[in-house]
């Protein structure tokens, strides 16, 4: 089996995604923005037995991608799903701080 990471994985598809990928087998990084929510949706997994682990992250934030990038892989090197689920609005498409995503993600 694989670790997986499931970014907007609290609700709707990328919740779903994560419900397939650890009916499974697989351990699972499910990644949200809202703390609270993330939170929610980990717990309830975990009293399916499933092996789920809640991250904040919030995609449009660099500082908050970089802190995942090095606590997940720190955790758990050896990622071998990606579901990049998490929707992001860029106000400024020219930003290169918002080229981050393409980078670390």
């Amino acid at each position: 089996m694989h670790t997986a990471i499931v970014t907007g994985a609290n609700r709707g598809l990328g919740l779903a995604a994560v419900k397939e990928l650890a009916k499974q087998g697989n351990t699972i990084i499910l990644a949200a923005r809202d703390l609270a929510k993330g939170t929610a949706a980990a717990d309830a997994l975990k009293k399916e037995k499933f092996d789920v682990h809640f991250y904040q992250l919030d995609t449009a934030s660099p500082a908050s991608i970089d802190a995942f990038a090095e606590r997940v892989l720190e955790e758990f090197p050896d990622i071998g799903i990606l579901v990049n689920n998490a929707g992001v609005f860029l106000d400024n498409r020219d930003n290169a701080e918002n080229s981050v995503l393409a980078s670390r993600l």
